[in-house]
């Protein structure tokens, strides 16, 4: 056996030989350590099931905005991309999201509140309820409860404009129905999609999936320029008069190198480039400026610089998108006889979606629809570059003149996809099934959103109000629970560092005494031959057993006494909650720290040890 084990022995049968010593110091180091440990028992409990409370209401995260502003999809893309975030959805106008809900076949209607949802809501994730498909919706338990239905039931969701005198409807499948204590107010939550469809319908547009009557709402041509080419110039008072009530603000005089124009135009023709301000021009601005060139053998041209059309992979992309308009007179035979006005129309009818590009270009196509993506890219008068895109089908027919890395298009078709400058495109189908360009949403007016953590709804809070979005949250009671903790923090740890001094004083005063009380023994092991490190291990061996003894019954009396007060404020807990506990982390951290005191109080002692003399500690023998 080495000497290190001899010695670890001896020090282990010391602590035995005199057990009522040593099991005093263990009842101390207990008395001093349990009252530490259940005080950090309460306040982990305690803290511990505030925030769980809060962290299993999904209301402690939602963000609630209490004004509307416009939202685009962009600013809705970056907070799905913000680590804060764990859960966005855009919401329509609050009083288009009503609707009456009935069973089928009774004659009693309840006005629910329509909330959107899509995949990974908080709310519905939370209580275990499936985010409800297309024809599906989920009810909180009071509207259940007003409708007299449960989960699978079927439900007619009806909704009206012009003061009820039309209405639509459909059926919807209850999905789930959420507990009482997810929500107070009956309402229904329905996909994002199905509540713009009921916005839709109640704005007086038709919803074509839906086979719901109203408007399509067909794109509108929109320019920032247009041309006027004329065999002549024009005098001072005509040239005034093209601003004058027309919708363009500005007027020059170009030529052909100035700006990107249609092939054909006539060199010899007097060029006047008219530019619109702030709004884009429309199609009566454009009809007021013809009728300012009447009889002066002119032709109006609207442009559009900042469009392109991406094509399938393979030909140019990003080609120049220039129109097509009279292009009866300057490229003669380019327009079938009888087409002239599908051509030169600029109205907000459904725009013709053939269109001219150079002959290398179109033989790759066959003369057959694609999918093309027109895009628009410009800056605003603040600085700010705006781009938008849409896909829609085209056909790609040769012409002879159109000049490589150009387009020609029907002015109405350019006009539609300039309005992209001023919010999104759809390309769908009118109640009749024809292709149009339809108008996408501007944006929304408000939005639900779930934070990803109590921590995060302050910071959250703060910066959309920085962006000018006043929100509701309940960070005040939040900051409350997590200021308790903050103090219980610093409280604990000022008693746990007079504690810790105590115990530690306590212990190195024991040891030091039984060091004091042995130097006759101790004197003879080092004529023996025990010195140094060997020598430490006696009083270090000492307190690393009397302070594990003294932590193993304070963690012993703390889990009797931790059973005890869960038992007594039982009745105020919910299943799975506690008032005292401590994690097996904690108490594998309180071991680490008193055999860390143990540690530092034998060395202490062995340090007093190594001073004593042999010759000393003998010399009255």
């Amino acid at each position: 056996m080495s000497r290190s084990m001899q010695i670890i022995r001896l020090a282990a049968a010391d602590v035995r030989h005199e057990w009522r010593m040593s099991l005093c110091m263990m009842l101390a180091a207990a008395a001093i350590a349990t009252p530490l440990l259940l005080f950090f028992g309460l306040k982990y409990g305690v803290i511990e099931t505030l925030r769980q409370r809060l962290l299993d209401d999904p209301a402690s995260m939602e963000i609630l905005p209490l004004t509307d502003k416009r939202l685009d999809e962009a600013w809705f893309e970056q907070k799905r991309q913000d680590s804060r975030v764990a859960f966005v959805v855009p919401h329509t106008r609050r009083l288009s999201a009503q609707a009456e809900f009935f069973v089928q076949g009774e004659k009693s209607k309840v006005m629910l509140d329509i909330a959107p949802t899509l995949e990974n809501d908080t709310l519905l994730q939370r209580y275990g309820a499936p985010v409800p498909k297309p024809g599906e919706c989920v009810l909180t338990s009071p509207a259940a409860a007003k409708l007299r239905t449960q989960q699978g039931g079927t439900l007619v969701c009806q909704v009206s404009r012009d003061r009820g005198k039309i209405r639509a409807s459909r059926n919807l499948t209850v999905a789930a129905v959420l507990p009482g204590r997810a929500a107070t107010l009956p309402a229904a939550y329905l996909r994002l999609e199905e509540l713009e469809q009921i916005e839709q319908f109640k704005d007086g547009r038709a919803v074509p999936e839906l086979g719901w009557p109203g408007s399509d709402p067909l794109a509108y041509p929109a320019v920032p320029k247009t041309l006027v080419a004329l065999s002549s110039p024009l005098d001072a008072v005509r040239e005034a008069m093209l601003t004058q009530n027309t919708g363009f603000a500005s007027m020059k005089k170009i030529s052909l190198q100035d700006e990107p124009l249609p092939p054909g135009l006539d060199n010899e023709r007097t060029l006047y480039l008219l530019s619109a301000v702030g709004s884009q021009a429309d199609a009566r601005d454009l009809a007021a400026v013809a009728d300012r060139v009447r009889g002066k053998d002119a032709y109006v041209l609207p442009l559009n610089g900042n469009l392109s059309i991406a094509l399938p992979a393979g030909v140019p992309q990003r080609l120049a998108l220039l129109p097509a308009a009279a292009v009866g007179r300057m490229l003669p035979g380019l327009i079938p006889p009888g087409e002239e006005r599908n051509w030169t129309d600029f109205s907000s009818k459904p725009a013709l979606r053939t269109v001219l590009a150079h002959p290398s270009v179109a033989s790759q196509f066959d003369d057959a629809p694609v999918d093309a993506e027109a895009f628009f890219a410009a800056s605003s008068p603040s600085g700010q570059v705006i781009e938008r895109s849409v896909k829609l089908r085209l056909r790609i027919a040769a012409g002879s003149n159109v000049p490589e890395g150009t387009i020609l298009a029907a002015p109405s078709l350019i006009g539609q996809l300039g309005l992209l400058a001023e919010r999104p495109l759809l390309d769908g189908t009118t109640t009749e099934g024809v292709p149009a360009l339809l108008l996408g949403r501007r944006g929304y007016s408000g939005f639900r959103m779930y934070a990803a953590g109590l921590e995060q709804v302050a910071p959250m809070k703060a910066a959309l109000e920085e962006e000018g979005i006043t929100v509701s949250t309940r960070a005040d009671r939040i900051e409350e629970v997590l200021a308790l903790n903050k103090y219980l923090n610093i409280l604990f740890w000022i008693i746990a560092a007079a504690s810790l001094a105590g115990g530690m004083g306590c212990l190195v005063s024991n040891v030091y005494a039984n060091v004091e009380r042995k130097r006759r023994e101790l004197a003879v092991l080092r004529l023996l031959g025990v010195h140094g490190a060997a020598l430490t291990l006696f009083p270090l061996t000492s307190a690393v057993i009397l302070t594990l003894g003294g932590i193993a019954g304070s963690l012993a009396l703390f889990h009797a006494l931790a059973a005890t007060i869960n038992s007594v404020f039982s009745q105020h807990l919910a299943d799975g909650e506690v008032f005292c506990r401590l994690t097996l982390a904690h108490q594998s951290a309180a071991l680490g720290i008193a055999l860390a005191l143990a540690v530092l109080t034998g060395l202490a002692a062995s340090r007093r040890m190594m001073r004593i003399q042999p010759a000393e500690s003998l010399r009255d023998e």
